[in-house]
Parts: structure tokens; C-alpha cells; sequence
């Protein structure tokens, strides 16, 4: 620390008495560290036979189209069959934690002009969002059948209806399984744009099944809008693995997401922490000195000492900020240092997560 020469005995023994009656408690402006938080996300990512639970999906909803198309054969069963047959083994599948909901639309009226109005106005909640209830859910399958129009865009809002404000996205999934575009009017690129960066942060998928070559770049543009997949099926079988497949990757990618989001935040509040410690240290030593500089004149003036001790003891005052500066500046370096450990272990954490996610887009 600083220790000014050519000061005699007599202004140190004043400067002392003054510290000791009028100084200030420089350490209360050091306290302990700011804290640092590493605590890594360590995220696990799944392969295709390994799906998915809470810690991936809060809430599923698939929404079928039961448009009159949909009693088209593909193979031995109608559409419509390999549909729901889908639907059942994927809600099967799924952790008992997940939440799930079935959305039936297009399913009244018929497909002809006649029908068109009450058909594009059908759009139904068949088995109201919550756990799944294998019974259940087979017997809501059974409450519709291919029948009308496609009221996609209808559908979408509908499914939105059942989610939650979420700051997970892809928390939220909706899957729709359909062999066409939009017939009824409605805007299901816009739906699914406006439900995926609403605060339920939902993602819509869509699983295209049979389609007819007119069809598909709307479904790609409406996944696309929504955050999610456009995936193209032509058999019952393909459809039940493709509906497995993307919900294993729904739940990397919100594990990858969660893993950025999580070490974001303790990042920032790392720095944060650490920048606010600093700034009130500095603050504090800063106003500790002046204060002590203010009163020294005034406490000198009731001592009546010569103006050679006066100019030795306000050397020492000086002196006495540098020494606290000294010692802010080693209480920074500690600081930043605990700042920056605690960032290797949450980019070492990333790094590591980055790696297994990019793996399980190769298998």
C-alpha cells in the first residue's frame, strides 16, 4: 500500500487521532464476492424409440382432418383409420405426465357445397387436454369420421384455445395429420404464425399424408410459420413412425433450447451481479473518501495546527484513497475471476450439449 514519505510523527499521530474520531468504515464497502451461479442444464436427448416426457412437451394436441379425402384407401385401411390408428399408439407412447388433447375438424356437414358451411364450422375438441386415458382416447377416435371440408386454419386457433403462456418454447406441440390444404376460407399460415409467437410459444407440426402435389406448399409454409416440421407420409406405417420421429425431435430441440436459456440467464445474471457489486463498491469507497476529505478541514481548523502538518495530513488523506483503490482493484480481479470460472463451466456445458444434439440429428 502507499505510505507517503517526508510526514512527520506529529501529522501521522493527528491523522490517526482524526481517522479514529471522524473516519468512515471502509470495510463495510467489502463485503463477500458477488455471487456466481454454474449450475449446467445438463440436457439428454432421445433417439427415435425413446420418447419423449414432461421435461420435453408440457402439452400435445393432434388435430386430425376428417375431410371427406380422408376416407381414401392407402393400402388396406382408409386414411382416416391409419390416422387415428397413429394417434393411438403415439398418446400410448407418451410419459404419463404428458398432457394431451385430440382436435377433430371438417368432421360435419359433407363434402359437397351443401355441406360446406356446416363442415368449415366443425371444428372440435374430442378429448379435452389432460392425462391419457387409453380408453378414452380410443373412444373419442370413434366420435367422427372423414366427412367434409378441411377447416385447417380453424383448427390451429382451436388448439391454441387449449395451451398456456410458456417461456419454454416448443413446451406446447400441436400435430396435424391431413391429406390437404385449407378449403374453407381461413388462413392457416397466419394461425400458425400467430400461435407460435404468441406467449404460449407453441409449435405446429404438420404431417402430410398422401398429399396431392397442389397441396404441399401450403403445409410447408404453415409448419414453417409455426415454428415446426413439414413432413410428407404415404403409408399407415410410415405415419405412426413419423409421428414418433418428430415428436423425439420436438423434444431435442426444446431440450437444446432449454439448455441455451438456462445458461443465458445464468450468464447474464453472472455479470449483472458482478457489474452491480463493483459499481456500489466503487460508489461506496468513493463516498467514504470525500466524506472524510470534506470533514478533515473543518476537524483540522479546531486544531490550530501549522500549515506544514496541515499539508503532511492532507497527503495522508490522499494517501489513504489510493490504499482502498489498491484494494478495490484486487477485490475486482477476484470478482471477474470467480465471474469468468463460472463461465467456463457453463460453455464447456453447451458445448457438450451442442455436440450430443448435432449427434442425434445423424442417427
Amino acid at each position: 500500500m502507499t505510505n507517503p514519505t517526508g510526514v512527520s510523527a506529529e501529522a501521522r499521530m493527528l491523522f490517526t487521532r482524526y481517522i479514529d474520531d471522524e473516519g468512515e468504515d471502509f470495510e463495510a464497502c467489502f463485503g463477500s464476492l458477488p455471487e456466481t451461479r454454474a449450475d449446467p442444464a445438463n440436457v439428454s436427448f432421445k433417439d427415435s424409440d425413446d420418447l419423449p416426457g414432461r421435461d420435453a412437451m408440457n402439452r400435445v394436441i393432434i388435430a386430425i382432418d376428417a375431410s371427406g379425402s380422408m376416407a381414401g384407401r392407402v393400402g388396406n385401411q382408409t386414411k382416416m383409420e391409419a390416422a387415428k390408428a397413429a394417434a393411438i399408439d403415439y398418446t400410448s407412447s407418451l410419459s404419463d405426465d404428458v398432457e394431451v388433447g385430440l382436435i377433430a375438424f371438417g368432421h360435419r356437414g359433407n363434402n359437397s357445397e351443401s355441406g360446406k358451411e356446416k363442415s368449415c364450422s366443425a371444428v372440435e375438441t374430442v378429448y379435452a387436454v389432460g392425462g391419457v386415458d387409453k380408453q378414452r382416447v380410443a373412444a373419442a377416435l370413434t366420435e367422427f369420421d372423414a366427412t367434409g371440408w378441411t377447416p385447417l386454419g380453424s383448427a390451429i386457433e382451436s388448439a391454441g384455445r387449449s395451451f398456456k403462456p410458456s417461456n419454454i418454447p416448443g413446451g406446447q406441440v400441436v400435430y396435424v395429420v391431413s391429406d390437404g390444404k385449407e378449403t374453407c376460407g381461413g388462413d392457416p399460415i397466419s394461425a400458425a404464425r400467430k400461435l407460435h409467437r404468441s406467449d404460449v410459444q407453441a409449435v405446429v407440426n404438420i404431417i402430410g399424408f398422401d398429399l396431392a402435389a397442389s397441396d404441399r406448399e401450403q403445409l410447408k409454409a404453415v409448419a414453417t410459420a409455426g415454428g415446426g416440421e413439414f413432413l410428407e407420409v404415404d403409408t399407415p406405417s410410415e405415419l405412426k413412425l413419423r409421428l414418433r420421429e418428430a415428436a423425439v425431435r420436438n423434444h431435442n430441440n426444446t431440450a437444446m433450447g432449454r439448455s441455451n436459456i438456462k445458461n443465458s440467464t445464468q450468464q447474464s445474471g453472472n455479470t449483472f451481479r458482478t457489474n452491480v457489486a463493483l459499481a456500489q463498491l466503487s460508489t461506496c469507497v468513493t463516498g467514504a473518501w470525500s466524506r472524510e476529505k470534506q470533514g478533515l478541514g473543518a476537524w483540522l481548523q479546531t486544531r490550530n495546527s501549522n500549515n506544514d502538518i496541515n499539508r503532511e495530513i492532507r497527503t495522508l488523506i490522499d494517501s489513504r484513497k489510493e490504499q482502498y483503490r489498491e484494494r478495490a482493484d484486487a477485490y475486482e480481479l477476484a470478482a471477474r475471476k470467480r465471474q469468468k470460472d463460472a463461465a467456463d463451466i457453463l460453455e464447456a456445458d453447451q458445448k457438450r450439449a451442442r455436440e450430443d444434439y448435432e449427434r442425434t440429428k445423424q442417427r
